[in-house]
C-alpha cells in the first residue's frame, strides 16, 4: 500500500475527518467559501449547465443517434455505430426517472446532476 493510500484510509475510516474532507471537496467544486476563483474564467462566462439543460441534452442526443441510425444517406458503418451506441444509451423515460430519484435524495452534499423535467 502506498503512502497516499494509507493516508486516504486514515481519513476515510474516521467519520468526522471524512465529513470534513467531503465538505472541503464540495466547497472546492462549487466555489463555496470564497474558493470560486479556482473555476476557469471561460466557465464563469458561459455559466454552469443546469440539470434540466443536461437532461434535455442527453435526451436529444439519443434522438440524434436514432436519426443517424436510420439515415440511409450515411455510410453503413456510421449507422451501425449509432445502433451500437443506442443499445446502451438510456431512454428519455430512464433519464427522467434518474432525475426524479436524484431530486428526492435525502443528502444534500451535491445538487442533482439530472432533472425530472426538461422545461
Amino acid at each position: 500500500m502506498t503512502d497516499r493510500e494509507e493516508l486516504s484510509l486514515e481519513v476515510l475510516n474516521n467519520v468526522a475527518e471524512s465529513w470534513v474532507f467531503a465538505t472541503m471537496i464540495y466547497k472546492l467544486l462549487t466555489g463555496a467559501g470564497g474558493l470560486g476563483n479556482i473555476v476557469a474564467p471561460e466557465c464563469k462566462e458561459k455559466g454552469m449547465t443546469m440539470p434540466t439543460e443536461r437532461t434535455r441534452a442527453i435526451i436529444q442526443t439519443r434522438e440524434f443517434l436514432v436519426s443517424l441510425s436510420r439515415d440511409q444517406a450515411l455510410p453503413e458503418a456510421v449507422r451501425n455505430e449509432a445502433r451500437r451506441l443506442l443499445r446502451h444509451y438510456p431512454t428519455a423515460n430512464e433519464v427522467l426517472l434518474a432525475g426524479k430519484v436524484e431530486e428526492r435524495r435525502e443528502d444534500s452534499l451535491t445538487e442533482p446532476f439530472l432533472s425530472s423535467t426538461i422545461d
